[in-house]
């Protein structure tokens, strides 16, 4: 899959629903329920803009070719690199991730088609229009490359192959306008969405408000001042040098971003070097390229360092360093980071966005280990209980602690309003802490320095208490 389930509508349906098909088919078919609303609404495509210039181009050679048989063209066309982008053509979603098939299609397929069985094609076409005609896709690509009769393999009969091939995979998709949305959200007919970009600004927040029936204000007066920052000392930060394997600009980065990396992971492993990681266990979660994990295995080099990540190119650029400086004490997981089943001894996490922050968090809790995490698009919650703590829980709704989450992501130039975002990162994080807390754990929220190393310079460290 491309994404872990915690981001990806598409990966949790599969996990959860389709791969029960021998199990429990009434589940899988709720799941194709699911399944046709993903495919009708709008597309998951990386570089959309494209593909949608690249099926204009199309278009306009086809419109040209026409006019040189004798059609005539109705009108000049504006070239296809210059069209603003308001009037390209839409895609649609032809496959679950887009418009090319990938592996989410091929563990989707089986279980559709095991319905498409049990139901019978007509009723399923008329049931599931928009899942048959992605089923027709999948079908007629899986049959050009594998002869599907040498496994047994019936093929059900679905939409036919002539309606399908006229078709050029385009739609106008189910877009509400922003005036539409917002109407709906001041109605309290919906939450807003959690998964908006995570750079919030101040209409977000009137927006927000207006949807909680409460002011930012008031939600950060109810609760108590948090506790000052911790810092890590100047002379502790500088003695942590990344160099070789651990230098972050090995990993691909550009000269000013390194720059700021390092500085970031400085900070935080500073906090691990006065942690017992001898023989110990510790896991960078969310790993990406392996930047955290590298310079912890590093610093602390009689440690077992796991990287669990999905994204296989990132993995690659880790796989690289390792190979290529001959790191021994690392080892490298591609997966789900709740898929993960091993014990381990300490947690870390550098920018883990939205909810990765919490599930990362709630793994050590149950594992009884420590952590060190750095929390990222604070606003990009979901599937969460909210406020977090007990504490929290007595004072503000969960509306309200969502208006807070997405107030943490406000990181303007304006100098205000950025005020309001670290006051609201703060107050979040020690809703976090506060958990910890409640959990047995010694937990504090540190403050990366200098500032400028990163928007979102939040950290939290946090160990079990030490039983006498």
């Amino acid at each position: 899959m491309k994404t872990p389930a915690e981001f990806s509508s598409r990966t949790r349906l599969i996990q959860e629903y389709l791969t029960q098909y021998k199990t429990d088919l009434p589940k899988v078919i709720l799941g194709v329920k699911d399944l046709e609303q993903i495919l009708a609404g709008p597309i998951v495509q990386h570089n959309v803009d494209k593909y949608q210039r690249q099926l204009l181009k199309e278009e306009q050679e086809l419109n040209r070719k026409r006019s040189s048989d004798g059609e005539l063209q109705s009108k000049k066309e504006v070239s296809w690199k210059k069209v603003q982008k308001v009037d390209l053509p839409e895609l649609e979603n032809a496959f679950l991730e887009g418009i090319q098939l990938s592996i989410s299609d091929l563990a989707a397929f089986i279980p559709v088609k095991r319905v498409i069985e049990n139901l019978g094609s007509d009723a399923f076409r008329e049931t599931f229009p928009i899942v048959n005609l992605w089923f027709g896709r999948c079908l007629r690509i899986i049959t050009k490359r594998i002869d599907l009769g040498k496994f047994q393999f019936e093929i059900p009969a679905v939409v036919s192959e002539e309606n399908e091939a006229t078709k050029d995979f385009r739609v106008i998709t189910r877009r509400h306008s922003p005036q539409k949305t917002l109407a709906v959200i001041e109605k309290d007919e919906v939450s807003p969405r959690s998964d908006s970009h995570a750079k919030s600004s101040k209409s977000m927040i009137q927006k927000l408000e207006l949807s909680a029936k409460v002011d930012l204000e008031t939600v950060r007066n109810k609760l108590p001042i948090p506790d000052p920052y911790s810092h890590v000392e100047t002379q502790e930060r500088d003695q942590i040098i990344l160099d070789g394997f651990s230098d972050p600009e090995t990993g691909g980065l550009g000269k000013e971003r390194t720059v700021r990396k390092i500085l970031q992971l400085q900070n935080m492993v500073s906090c691990l070097a006065k942690m017992d990681t001898k023989g110990k266990v510790i896991v960078d979660f969310c790993a990406g390229g392996g930047h955290l994990g590298l310079a912890a295995a590093k610093v602390c080099p009689e440690a077992t360092i796991v990287l669990i990540e999905t994204n296989e190119e990132s993995l690659d650029r880790a796989r690289i360093r390792i190979r290529d400086w001959s790191v021994d004490n690392v080892v490298i997981c591609q997966s789900n980071m709740t898929q993960l089943n091993c014990k381990f001894d300490i947690g870390l996490a550098v920018h883990a966005c939205g909810s990765a922050t919490d599930q990362v968090i709630q793994m050590c809790l149950e594992k009884n280990a420590a952590f060190i995490v750095s929390p990222c698009c604070y606003g990009r919650v979901s599937d969460l209980v909210l406020p977090r703590s007990k504490e929290y829980q007595k004072k503000i709704s969960a509306q309200e602690s969502l208006l807070l989450a997405h107030a943490a992501d406000i990181t303007p130039l304006d100098e205000a309003l950025t005020k309001t975002g670290k006051e609201c990162m703060n107050l979040t994080d020690t809703d976090r802490k506060l958990k910890c807390e409640e959990h047995g754990y010694v937990a504090t929220i540190y403050e990366m320095l200098p500032l400028s190393c990163s928007p979102k310079n939040n950290f939290i460290v946090a160990e079990p208490k030490k039983t006498q």
